[in-house]
């Protein structure tokens, strides 16, 4: 089994960051039996793509057996068609017509649906939608950060014992999720639990970049999870009992950590105790989610779909998904997004009244937008100032 993932996240870190046009072809030979494409096959394929694209693209392989092929536009398409047809000769008539087994991205337009569908085979937090104020489970940039150093096995193992003797609550923050109404002031709906990983990194090991190797990342964000179920459900100073939400990983609602937390929550009170969790998580394992989903809202929790933008937006069916909300993420390009997409605004509408939550709204425009698109939950800096602005 050829497996490239990391190789494939690296390559297109850097295109990525400074948003250069490139196009990607997904060959979907996951379709095919395991023992009809041995690797001195795919090995042979690889090596054909990279002939042909020299200096302009690279092919990779990924476990589940599919080819991702990076290529600049400036290659003849001709010349990719006739790869295509050269490999559906290998497997005879086993994968039937081209069309039905590849599936093609444009960079950078279409970069959420190939990471989510990159996710989705390797089981990878691999997102481009980095959230600042990320969570114990956070989507992520696959890139290390200018002037620092990816995280190694050894730093996350430092980093791990200090957070095991590290007064938790001291890097736990809040910020409240409001109801927003027009004529009067906003109204505290709950409060988003979370760690500042940026923060995180600063404090411990501010030369080095925690995002960039997802698999170390992960790994991390468990290693969170623990400490902050943990610390919410000692309920110090009457603090954590109800109306807040926690960015969790699905493993970690599958686990027994979640467990013991849910044995310190009082049953009248968890149904205002919301989970948040990331769509590429969800994607990863769609089994798993369903499973963890249940659980929660079995146990009288709910579940949000977190970290939704106008692109990964087409793809997330509230009802379908069986989630209670989901939290869009505002950005400067999101009104023109919707104006030129009607059916993208019309899924916001779909997704039920009071049921998502427009995040990162951090100045007026962003307020402005969900009064004028329906929203009325919202969540950002411009909340918080509001807020702070009634108490004085």
């Amino acid at each position: 089994m050829i497996a490239q993932e990391e190789s494939f996240q690296s390559y297109l870190a850097i295109p990525i960051k400074f948003r250069k046009t490139l196009k990607v072809l997904q060959l979907k030979l996951s379709l095919l039996e395991e023992t009809l494409r041995p690797d001195s096959v795919i090995s042979s394929i690889l090596r054909s793509f990279n002939e042909v694209l020299q200096t302009d693209g690279k092919a990779f392989s990924f476990r589940n057996g599919d080819i991702f092929i990076v290529y600049s536009p400036k290659v003849n398409e001709q010349e990719i068609t006739a790869m295509i047809i050269r490999t559906t000769l290998l497997f005879a008539d086993k994968l039937g017509a081209p069309d039905n087994f590849q599936r093609r991205f444009m960079l950078p337009e279409e970069k959420d649906p190939l990471f989510w569908e990159v996710a989705r085979i390797s089981k990878t937090r691999f997102s481009p939608s980095a959230k600042t104020q990320s969570s114990f489970s956070g989507s992520f940039k696959p890139r290390t950060e200018p002037g620092k150093v990816e995280l190694t096995p050894a730093m996350l193992a430092r980093v791990s014992a200090v957070l095991q003797k590290t007064e938790f609550s001291n890097l736990i923050r809040r910020q409240k999720v409001c109801v927003c109404l027009e004529g009067i002031a906003p109204q505290p709906m709950f409060e988003e639990v979370y760690v500042s990983i940026a923060e995180l990194g600063e404090s411990l090991l501010p030369d080095v970049s925690l995002t960039a190797t997802p698999w170390l990342f992960q790994d991390l964000t468990e290693t969170l999870d623990k400490r902050v179920l943990a610390t919410v459900s000692r309920h110090e100073d009457d603090a954590y009992r109800r109306d807040f939400s926690l960015n969790l990983n699905i493993s970690t609602i599958l686990s027994n950590h979640f467990n013991e937390f849910d044995l310190r929550i009082m049953f009248d009170m968890k149904n205002s105790i919301i989970l948040e969790l990331q769509p590429v998580d969800i994607v990863s394992d769609f089994n798993a989610y369903v499973k963890a989903r249940d659980l929660a809202h079995e146990r009288g929790y709910r579940i949000c779909i977190d970290n939704v933008t106008a692109q990964t937006l087409r793809f997330i069916d509230r009802e379908r998904f069986g989630a209670d909300f989901i939290k869009l993420v505002w950005n400067d390009s999101l009104p023109a997004l919707l104006d030129e997409d009607p059916m993208l605004k019309d899924k916001i509408m779909q997704q039920g009244m009071n049921r998502t939550i427009l995040s990162r709204v951090d100045h007026a425009e962003a307020m402005n937008f969900a009064g004028k698109t329906g929203i009325t939950l919202m969540q950002g800096l411009y909340l918080q100032h509001l807020l702070f602005t009634k108490r004085r």
